[in-house]
Protein backbone atom coordinates (compact mmCIF):
# COMPACT_ATOMS: atom_id res chain seq x y z
CA UNK A 1 0.00 0.00 0.00
CA UNK A 2 1.31 3.44 -0.92
CA UNK A 3 1.13 6.45 1.32
CA UNK A 4 2.68 9.89 1.16
CA UNK A 5 6.03 10.86 2.64
CA UNK A 6 4.60 12.54 5.75
CA UNK A 7 2.32 9.62 6.61
CA UNK A 8 5.15 7.12 6.16
CA UNK A 9 7.48 9.12 8.42
CA UNK A 10 4.74 9.38 11.06
CA UNK A 11 4.32 5.59 11.06
CA UNK A 12 8.06 5.03 11.50
CA UNK A 13 8.36 7.68 14.22
CA UNK A 14 5.45 6.27 16.20
CA UNK A 15 6.97 2.80 16.19
CA UNK A 16 3.87 1.25 14.59
CA UNK A 17 5.84 -0.04 11.62
CA UNK A 18 6.32 -3.79 11.84
CA UNK A 19 9.93 -4.87 11.79
CA UNK A 20 11.20 -8.31 10.81
CA UNK A 21 12.44 -10.56 13.55
CA UNK A 22 16.16 -10.75 14.24
CA UNK A 23 17.69 -13.63 12.29
CA UNK A 24 20.82 -15.63 12.89
CA UNK A 25 23.10 -16.29 9.91
CA UNK A 26 25.73 -18.85 10.87
CA UNK A 27 26.99 -17.62 14.25
CA UNK A 28 26.39 -13.94 13.52
CA UNK A 29 23.24 -12.17 14.67
CA UNK A 30 21.92 -9.66 12.10
CA UNK A 31 19.53 -6.95 13.27
CA UNK A 32 17.28 -6.17 10.26
CA UNK A 33 17.14 -2.46 11.12
CA UNK A 34 20.25 -1.57 13.09
CA UNK A 35 20.98 1.99 14.13
CA UNK A 36 24.21 2.18 12.15
CA UNK A 37 24.55 1.86 8.37
CA UNK A 38 26.75 -1.02 7.26
CA UNK A 39 29.26 -1.10 4.42
CA UNK A 40 30.99 -3.95 2.65
CA UNK A 41 34.10 -2.76 4.46
CA UNK A 42 32.34 -3.48 7.77
CA UNK A 43 31.75 -7.05 6.64
CA UNK A 44 35.41 -7.46 5.67
CA UNK A 45 36.59 -6.06 9.02
CA UNK A 46 34.22 -8.46 10.78
CA UNK A 47 36.01 -11.29 9.02
CA UNK A 48 39.26 -10.12 10.57
CA UNK A 49 37.64 -10.03 14.03
CA UNK A 50 35.85 -13.38 14.07
CA UNK A 51 36.01 -16.69 12.32
CA UNK A 52 32.21 -16.74 12.28
CA UNK A 53 32.18 -14.39 9.27
CA UNK A 54 32.71 -17.24 6.80
CA UNK A 55 29.28 -18.97 7.23
CA UNK A 56 27.52 -15.67 6.57
CA UNK A 57 29.79 -14.67 3.69
CA UNK A 58 29.35 -18.08 2.06
CA UNK A 59 25.58 -17.63 2.13
CA UNK A 60 25.69 -14.02 0.96
CA UNK A 61 28.31 -14.38 -1.79
CA UNK A 62 26.26 -16.62 -4.14
CA UNK A 63 23.68 -13.84 -4.23
CA UNK A 64 26.18 -11.17 -5.31
CA UNK A 65 25.83 -12.05 -9.05
CA UNK A 66 22.10 -11.34 -8.82
CA UNK A 67 22.73 -8.07 -7.00
CA UNK A 68 25.37 -7.06 -9.53
CA UNK A 69 23.13 -8.00 -12.47
CA UNK A 70 20.38 -5.84 -11.00
CA UNK A 71 22.82 -2.94 -10.68
CA UNK A 72 23.80 -3.58 -14.29
CA UNK A 73 20.20 -2.98 -15.34
CA UNK A 74 20.32 0.34 -13.47
CA UNK A 75 23.50 1.30 -15.34
CA UNK A 76 21.86 0.52 -18.68
CA UNK A 77 18.97 2.85 -17.83
CA UNK A 78 21.45 5.52 -16.78
CA UNK A 79 23.37 5.34 -20.06
CA UNK A 80 20.14 5.39 -22.08
CA UNK A 81 19.21 8.64 -20.33
CA UNK A 82 22.63 10.21 -20.87
CA UNK A 83 22.76 9.48 -24.59
CA UNK A 84 19.40 11.20 -25.14
CA UNK A 85 17.23 8.10 -25.44
CA UNK A 86 14.97 9.23 -22.58
CA UNK A 87 11.69 11.10 -22.91
CA UNK A 88 12.18 13.38 -19.92
CA UNK A 89 13.41 16.49 -21.69
CA UNK A 90 12.19 17.29 -25.18
CA UNK A 91 11.21 20.17 -27.41
CA UNK A 92 7.68 20.52 -25.99
CA UNK A 93 8.79 20.47 -22.35
CA UNK A 94 7.55 24.04 -21.78
CA UNK A 95 4.12 23.18 -23.21
CA UNK A 96 3.49 20.24 -20.89
CA UNK A 97 5.21 17.73 -23.19
CA UNK A 98 1.83 17.19 -24.91
CA UNK A 99 2.56 16.57 -28.59
CA UNK A 100 0.70 13.51 -29.91
CA UNK A 101 -0.96 15.70 -32.55
CA UNK A 102 1.53 18.61 -32.66
CA UNK A 103 3.73 19.51 -35.63
CA UNK A 104 6.97 19.84 -33.67
CA UNK A 105 10.20 17.84 -33.32
CA UNK A 106 8.78 16.19 -30.23
CA UNK A 107 5.51 15.51 -32.05
CA UNK A 108 7.34 13.62 -34.79
CA UNK A 109 9.16 11.54 -32.16
CA UNK A 110 5.99 10.62 -30.27
CA UNK A 111 3.76 10.10 -33.28
CA UNK A 112 5.51 9.50 -36.63
CA UNK A 113 2.26 10.35 -38.48
CA UNK A 114 2.82 14.01 -37.55
CA UNK A 115 5.71 14.05 -40.02
CA UNK A 116 3.19 13.62 -42.84
CA UNK A 117 2.19 17.25 -42.24
CA UNK A 118 5.70 18.72 -41.72
CA UNK A 119 7.25 20.57 -44.64
CA UNK A 120 10.76 21.29 -43.37
CA UNK A 121 13.73 19.68 -41.65
CA UNK A 122 14.91 20.77 -38.21
CA UNK A 123 17.56 20.66 -35.52
CA UNK A 124 16.30 21.01 -31.95
CA UNK A 125 18.31 21.23 -28.73
CA UNK A 126 16.35 21.26 -25.45
CA UNK A 127 18.70 21.31 -22.45
CA UNK A 128 17.95 22.03 -18.81
CA UNK A 129 20.58 24.71 -18.30
CA UNK A 130 20.19 24.68 -14.51
CA UNK A 131 18.37 22.48 -12.05
CA UNK A 132 17.96 22.29 -8.28
CA UNK A 133 17.11 18.71 -7.33
CA UNK A 134 16.30 18.10 -3.63
CA UNK A 135 16.04 14.46 -2.54
CA UNK A 136 15.13 12.76 0.74
CA UNK A 137 14.94 9.06 1.59
CA UNK A 138 14.35 7.32 4.89
CA UNK A 139 14.18 3.67 5.87
CA UNK A 140 12.80 2.60 9.26
CA UNK A 141 15.50 2.55 11.91
CA UNK A 142 17.80 4.86 9.94
CA UNK A 143 18.17 8.63 9.75
CA UNK A 144 16.88 10.50 6.70
CA UNK A 145 19.41 10.59 3.85
CA UNK A 146 19.18 14.00 2.12
CA UNK A 147 20.85 15.03 -1.12
CA UNK A 148 20.79 18.15 -3.27
CA UNK A 149 22.04 18.30 -6.85
CA UNK A 150 22.64 21.68 -8.49
CA UNK A 151 23.88 22.50 -11.95
CA UNK A 152 23.31 21.56 -15.57
CA UNK A 153 20.98 18.58 -15.80
CA UNK A 154 22.04 15.56 -17.90
CA UNK A 155 18.35 14.96 -18.66
CA UNK A 156 18.45 16.91 -21.93
CA UNK A 157 17.80 15.95 -25.51
CA UNK A 158 18.74 16.56 -29.12
CA UNK A 159 16.21 15.97 -31.90
CA UNK A 160 17.02 16.41 -35.56
CA UNK A 161 15.84 15.64 -39.07
CA UNK A 162 18.95 16.20 -41.22
CA UNK A 163 17.75 14.06 -44.15
CA UNK A 164 14.08 14.21 -45.09
CA UNK A 165 11.70 14.18 -48.03
CA UNK A 166 8.77 16.59 -47.83
CA UNK A 167 5.60 14.46 -47.66
CA UNK A 168 3.34 17.47 -48.29
CA UNK A 169 4.33 17.39 -51.97
CA UNK A 170 5.22 13.74 -52.54
CA UNK A 171 2.70 12.21 -50.08
CA UNK A 172 5.40 9.74 -48.95
CA UNK A 173 8.20 11.11 -46.80
CA UNK A 174 11.02 9.79 -44.66
CA UNK A 175 13.29 11.21 -41.98
CA UNK A 176 16.54 9.95 -40.48
CA UNK A 177 16.07 11.14 -36.91
CA UNK A 178 18.87 9.45 -35.00
CA UNK A 179 22.44 8.47 -35.85
CA UNK A 180 24.72 7.45 -32.99
CA UNK A 181 28.35 6.82 -33.95
CA UNK A 182 30.65 4.80 -31.67
CA UNK A 183 31.15 7.12 -28.70
CA UNK A 184 32.09 6.49 -25.09
CA UNK A 185 31.61 8.09 -21.71
CA UNK A 186 32.93 7.42 -18.22
CA UNK A 187 30.67 7.68 -15.17
CA UNK A 188 31.35 7.58 -11.45
CA UNK A 189 28.75 7.40 -8.67
CA UNK A 190 29.68 7.84 -5.01
CA UNK A 191 28.03 6.33 -1.91
CA UNK A 192 24.92 4.85 -3.49
CA UNK A 193 22.57 3.61 -0.73
CA UNK A 194 21.56 -0.06 -0.90
CA UNK A 195 19.48 -2.07 1.55
CA UNK A 196 20.73 -5.67 1.51
CA UNK A 197 19.67 -8.22 4.12
CA UNK A 198 17.91 -5.31 5.88
CA UNK A 199 21.21 -3.47 6.29
CA UNK A 200 21.75 0.01 4.81
CA UNK A 201 25.03 -0.17 2.91
CA UNK A 202 26.83 2.16 0.50
CA UNK A 203 28.75 1.36 -2.68
CA UNK A 204 30.73 3.30 -5.29
CA UNK A 205 30.31 2.49 -8.98
CA UNK A 206 32.69 3.33 -11.82
CA UNK A 207 31.59 2.50 -15.34
CA UNK A 208 32.74 3.03 -18.91
CA UNK A 209 29.89 3.08 -21.42
CA UNK A 210 30.40 2.60 -25.13
CA UNK A 211 27.77 3.11 -27.81
CA UNK A 212 28.39 0.58 -30.53
CA UNK A 213 25.73 1.78 -32.94
CA UNK A 214 22.43 3.63 -32.99
CA UNK A 215 20.04 4.39 -35.82
CA UNK A 216 16.48 5.68 -35.97
CA UNK A 217 14.09 6.97 -38.59
CA UNK A 218 10.48 7.35 -39.64
CA UNK A 219 8.33 6.96 -42.74
CA UNK A 220 5.10 8.93 -43.14
CA UNK A 221 2.36 8.81 -45.77
CA UNK A 222 -0.17 11.59 -46.29
CA UNK A 223 -3.25 9.72 -47.50
CA UNK A 224 -5.29 12.92 -47.91
CA UNK A 225 -5.31 16.56 -46.85
CA UNK A 226 -6.72 15.45 -43.50
CA UNK A 227 -5.21 12.02 -42.81
CA UNK A 228 -1.63 10.90 -42.32
CA UNK A 229 -0.05 7.68 -41.06
CA UNK A 230 3.49 6.92 -40.02
CA UNK A 231 5.90 4.28 -38.80
CA UNK A 232 9.17 4.81 -36.91
CA UNK A 233 11.89 2.42 -35.77
CA UNK A 234 15.06 2.63 -33.72
CA UNK A 235 17.94 0.29 -32.93
CA UNK A 236 20.70 0.78 -30.34
CA UNK A 237 23.57 -1.29 -29.03
CA UNK A 238 25.51 -0.31 -25.90
CA UNK A 239 28.19 -2.00 -23.78
CA UNK A 240 29.28 -1.15 -20.24
CA UNK A 241 32.31 -2.14 -18.15
CA UNK A 242 31.70 -1.38 -14.47
CA UNK A 243 33.40 -1.84 -11.12
CA UNK A 244 31.64 -1.89 -7.73
CA UNK A 245 33.84 -0.76 -4.84
CA UNK A 246 33.61 0.00 -1.15
CA UNK A 247 33.45 3.75 -0.36
CA UNK A 248 35.86 3.55 2.60
CA UNK A 249 38.96 2.00 0.97
CA UNK A 250 38.02 1.41 -2.69
CA UNK A 251 38.23 -2.39 -2.45
CA UNK A 252 36.51 -4.10 -5.37
CA UNK A 253 33.26 -5.91 -4.62
CA UNK A 254 32.67 -7.10 -8.16
CA UNK A 255 33.37 -6.30 -11.79
CA UNK A 256 30.54 -6.43 -14.31
CA UNK A 257 30.33 -6.25 -18.08
CA UNK A 258 26.91 -5.56 -19.54
CA UNK A 259 25.85 -5.66 -23.18
CA UNK A 260 22.45 -4.35 -24.19
CA UNK A 261 20.58 -4.39 -27.49
CA UNK A 262 17.40 -2.35 -27.80
CA UNK A 263 14.87 -2.07 -30.64
CA UNK A 264 11.41 -0.55 -30.97
CA UNK A 265 8.80 0.10 -33.67
CA UNK A 266 6.10 2.76 -33.25
CA UNK A 267 3.06 3.30 -35.45
CA UNK A 268 0.67 6.23 -35.51
CA UNK A 269 -2.05 8.20 -37.29
CA UNK A 270 -3.06 11.88 -37.36
CA UNK A 271 -6.46 13.15 -38.47
CA UNK A 272 -7.45 16.76 -39.02
CA UNK A 273 -11.01 16.74 -37.68
CA UNK A 274 -11.65 20.45 -38.30
CA UNK A 275 -9.23 22.07 -40.77
CA UNK A 276 -7.32 24.87 -39.13
CA UNK A 277 -8.87 24.16 -35.72
CA UNK A 278 -8.68 20.59 -34.41
CA UNK A 279 -6.34 17.66 -35.03
CA UNK A 280 -6.19 14.35 -33.16
CA UNK A 281 -3.36 11.86 -33.02
CA UNK A 282 -2.87 8.30 -31.83
CA UNK A 283 0.30 6.23 -31.62
CA UNK A 284 1.43 2.97 -30.08
CA UNK A 285 4.69 1.15 -29.51
CA UNK A 286 3.85 -1.83 -31.69
CA UNK A 287 6.79 -3.96 -30.67
CA UNK A 288 9.85 -3.48 -28.47
CA UNK A 289 12.79 -5.73 -27.71
CA UNK A 290 15.61 -5.51 -25.19
CA UNK A 291 18.33 -8.05 -24.49
CA UNK A 292 20.87 -7.83 -21.68
CA UNK A 293 23.95 -10.00 -21.18
CA UNK A 294 25.93 -9.77 -17.94
CA UNK A 295 29.28 -11.25 -16.96
CA UNK A 296 30.86 -10.53 -13.59
CA UNK A 297 33.90 -11.48 -11.57
CA UNK A 298 36.06 -10.48 -8.60
CA UNK A 299 35.52 -9.46 -5.01
CA UNK A 300 32.81 -11.30 -3.10
CA UNK A 301 31.87 -13.41 -6.13
CA UNK A 302 35.09 -15.37 -5.65
CA UNK A 303 33.75 -16.67 -2.33
CA UNK A 304 31.01 -18.38 -4.30
CA UNK A 305 33.45 -20.09 -6.61
CA UNK A 306 34.78 -17.48 -9.06
CA UNK A 307 33.41 -15.76 -12.11
CA UNK A 308 29.74 -15.88 -13.00
CA UNK A 309 27.98 -15.23 -16.27
CA UNK A 310 24.35 -14.55 -17.01
CA UNK A 311 22.79 -14.18 -20.44
CA UNK A 312 19.21 -13.39 -21.25
CA UNK A 313 16.92 -14.22 -24.12
CA UNK A 314 15.41 -11.21 -25.87
CA UNK A 315 12.46 -9.73 -24.00
CA UNK A 316 9.90 -8.95 -26.72
CA UNK A 317 6.76 -6.98 -25.95
CA UNK A 318 3.81 -6.06 -28.17
CA UNK A 319 1.53 -3.04 -27.87
CA UNK A 320 2.68 -2.00 -24.40
CA UNK A 321 1.47 1.62 -24.64
CA UNK A 322 -1.12 3.74 -26.42
CA UNK A 323 -0.91 7.53 -26.72
CA UNK A 324 -3.95 9.63 -27.67
CA UNK A 325 -3.87 13.41 -27.98
CA UNK A 326 -5.39 16.48 -29.60
CA UNK A 327 -4.25 19.91 -30.73
CA UNK A 328 -6.96 22.60 -30.67
CA UNK A 329 -6.74 26.16 -31.96
CA UNK A 330 -9.26 27.65 -29.52
CA UNK A 331 -8.75 31.13 -31.04
CA UNK A 332 -6.34 32.44 -33.69
CA UNK A 333 -3.92 33.26 -30.83
CA UNK A 334 -4.55 30.44 -28.32
CA UNK A 335 -3.81 26.77 -28.82
CA UNK A 336 -4.50 23.94 -26.39
CA UNK A 337 -3.03 20.44 -26.47
CA UNK A 338 -3.76 17.31 -24.44
CA UNK A 339 -2.12 13.88 -24.25
CA UNK A 340 -3.28 10.77 -22.42
CA UNK A 341 -0.93 7.79 -22.35
CA UNK A 342 -1.96 4.30 -21.26
CA UNK A 343 0.91 1.93 -20.47
CA UNK A 344 0.36 -1.74 -19.78
CA UNK A 345 2.36 -3.59 -17.16
CA UNK A 346 4.81 -6.24 -18.26
CA UNK A 347 3.33 -9.24 -16.44
CA UNK A 348 6.30 -11.46 -17.29
CA UNK A 349 8.94 -9.07 -15.92
CA UNK A 350 11.19 -10.54 -13.22
CA UNK A 351 14.19 -9.18 -11.37
CA UNK A 352 16.47 -9.94 -8.46
CA UNK A 353 15.25 -8.66 -5.09
CA UNK A 354 18.15 -7.31 -3.03
CA UNK A 355 15.91 -7.51 0.05
CA UNK A 356 15.06 -11.23 -0.10
CA UNK A 357 18.02 -12.06 -2.40
CA UNK A 358 15.80 -14.04 -4.76
CA UNK A 359 14.54 -13.51 -8.31
CA UNK A 360 10.86 -12.60 -8.20
CA UNK A 361 8.11 -11.15 -10.42
CA UNK A 362 7.89 -7.35 -10.39
CA UNK A 363 4.86 -5.77 -8.72
CA UNK A 364 3.97 -3.61 -11.72
CA UNK A 365 0.73 -1.89 -12.68
CA UNK A 366 -1.04 -0.46 -15.72
CA UNK A 367 -0.75 3.33 -15.66
CA UNK A 368 -2.45 6.36 -17.21
CA UNK A 369 -0.43 9.56 -17.59
CA UNK A 370 -1.79 13.04 -18.37
CA UNK A 371 -0.17 16.00 -20.14
CA UNK A 372 -1.75 19.39 -20.72
CA UNK A 373 -0.26 22.36 -22.58
CA UNK A 374 -1.16 25.74 -24.00
CA UNK A 375 0.44 28.41 -26.18
CA UNK A 376 -0.73 32.03 -26.33
CA UNK A 377 0.61 34.35 -29.04
CA UNK A 378 1.12 37.84 -27.62
CA UNK A 379 2.62 39.21 -30.84
CA UNK A 380 3.70 38.05 -34.27
CA UNK A 381 7.03 36.76 -32.90
CA UNK A 382 6.43 36.17 -29.17
CA UNK A 383 4.29 33.67 -27.29
CA UNK A 384 3.68 32.42 -23.77
CA UNK A 385 3.66 28.68 -23.03
CA UNK A 386 2.50 26.66 -20.06
CA UNK A 387 1.77 23.09 -19.09
CA UNK A 388 1.05 20.43 -16.51
CA UNK A 389 2.24 16.82 -16.35
CA UNK A 390 1.12 13.94 -14.17
CA UNK A 391 3.30 10.85 -14.40
CA UNK A 392 2.16 7.80 -12.36
CA UNK A 393 4.31 5.17 -10.65
CA UNK A 394 4.71 1.90 -12.53
CA UNK A 395 6.19 -0.26 -9.74
CA UNK A 396 4.13 -1.07 -6.63
CA UNK A 397 5.24 -1.80 -3.05
CA UNK A 398 5.70 -5.56 -3.44
CA UNK A 399 5.74 -8.01 -0.53
CA UNK A 400 8.20 -10.07 1.50
CA UNK A 401 8.59 -13.80 1.57
CA UNK A 402 8.58 -16.69 -0.90
CA UNK A 403 6.11 -16.60 -3.76
CA UNK A 404 5.65 -12.82 -3.53
CA UNK A 405 6.57 -9.91 -5.80
CA UNK A 406 9.48 -7.50 -5.62
CA UNK A 407 8.46 -3.85 -5.35
CA UNK A 408 9.91 -0.35 -5.35
CA UNK A 409 13.23 -0.22 -3.52
CA UNK A 410 16.78 1.01 -3.61
CA UNK A 411 17.45 -0.22 -7.15
CA UNK A 412 14.56 1.90 -8.43
CA UNK A 413 15.70 4.85 -6.33
CA UNK A 414 19.36 4.86 -7.39
CA UNK A 415 18.76 6.53 -10.81
CA UNK A 416 16.74 9.19 -8.95
CA UNK A 417 19.49 9.53 -6.33
CA UNK A 418 22.15 10.29 -8.96
CA UNK A 419 19.90 12.77 -10.82
CA UNK A 420 19.19 10.71 -13.94
CA UNK A 421 15.53 9.88 -13.38
CA UNK A 422 12.43 11.22 -11.65
CA UNK A 423 10.66 9.81 -8.61
CA UNK A 424 7.14 8.76 -9.55
CA UNK A 425 4.32 9.62 -9.21
CA UNK A 426 5.11 13.28 -9.85
CA UNK A 427 3.34 16.51 -10.74
CA UNK A 428 5.06 19.14 -12.88
CA UNK A 429 4.03 22.74 -13.55
CA UNK A 430 5.88 24.73 -16.21
CA UNK A 431 5.69 28.16 -17.88
CA UNK A 432 7.85 29.78 -20.54
CA UNK A 433 8.35 32.46 -23.17
CA UNK A 434 9.20 31.71 -26.82
CA UNK A 435 10.36 33.97 -29.64
CA UNK A 436 10.36 33.15 -33.37
CA UNK A 437 12.48 34.99 -35.93
CA UNK A 438 14.06 34.58 -39.33
CA UNK A 439 10.77 34.41 -41.23
CA UNK A 440 11.07 33.06 -44.78
CA UNK A 441 9.07 30.90 -47.18
CA UNK A 442 6.12 30.65 -44.85
CA UNK A 443 7.89 29.50 -41.68
CA UNK A 444 10.11 30.84 -38.91
CA UNK A 445 13.67 29.61 -39.26
CA UNK A 446 14.58 30.04 -35.56
CA UNK A 447 12.79 29.52 -32.25
CA UNK A 448 14.36 30.45 -28.92
CA UNK A 449 12.52 29.70 -25.68
CA UNK A 450 13.16 29.64 -21.94
CA UNK A 451 11.08 28.90 -18.87
CA UNK A 452 10.71 27.67 -15.33
CA UNK A 453 9.30 24.37 -14.05
CA UNK A 454 8.45 23.07 -10.58
CA UNK A 455 8.16 19.34 -10.00
CA UNK A 456 7.19 17.54 -6.80
CA UNK A 457 6.81 13.85 -5.96
CA UNK A 458 6.53 11.66 -2.87
CA UNK A 459 6.19 7.95 -2.30
CA UNK A 460 5.73 5.92 0.86
CA UNK A 461 5.90 2.14 1.29
CA UNK A 462 4.37 0.94 4.56
CA UNK A 463 5.21 -2.13 6.65
CA UNK A 464 3.33 -4.48 4.30
CA UNK A 465 5.66 -3.69 1.38
CA UNK A 466 8.88 -5.44 0.45
CA UNK A 467 11.06 -2.52 1.57
CA UNK A 468 9.32 -0.01 3.88
CA UNK A 469 10.57 3.48 3.17
CA UNK A 470 9.67 7.07 2.44
CA UNK A 471 10.91 9.04 -0.57
CA UNK A 472 10.50 12.66 -1.62
CA UNK A 473 11.79 14.78 -4.49
CA UNK A 474 11.44 18.45 -5.38
CA UNK A 475 12.83 20.03 -8.53
CA UNK A 476 13.25 23.56 -9.79
CA UNK A 477 14.11 23.40 -13.49
CA UNK A 478 15.24 26.10 -15.92
CA UNK A 479 14.75 24.69 -19.46
CA UNK A 480 15.66 26.33 -22.77
CA UNK A 481 14.91 25.40 -26.36
CA UNK A 482 16.76 26.22 -29.57
CA UNK A 483 15.18 25.07 -32.85
CA UNK A 484 16.49 25.68 -36.36
CA UNK A 485 14.31 24.85 -39.38
CA UNK A 486 15.28 24.71 -43.03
Amino acid sequence: MRQNFGDAIAVFASGRAKRPKIEEKGAIVLSPFSDKPRTFGDLRRSRQQTAHFIPMCTQFAPKVPGIVATLGSFLVGTVISLFGFSTSARADFMAGDASAATLSPDGVRKNPANFAFVSNGYFDLSPRIFEVNSLFVRYPGFATVPKEIRGISPMSALSFAPFSVDPSKNRLGFVLSEVLPPIGIQLEFKKLPLVILDQLMFVDIKTKAQVRFGLGGAVAYRASERLGVGLSASFRSVSLQSSLRTPDDGAEIASIKTEVTQMSVTGGARFVAIPGRLAVGISSILVSMIQLKNSFDGGFTNVAGGAERAGSTPNILFGQSILVGMHLMATPRVSVRTDIQYSMANRSERRFSIVDLEEQPVDSYDTIGLRLGSKVSISAQNSLTGGYVYEPARVGPGERGPGTKTGFGTIDYIPVFVGLDDLRPYHRFVAGLARNFGRMKGFDRWTLAGGLAYQVSSLGIDENGELPGAYRQKKLIFPVQVTYRY
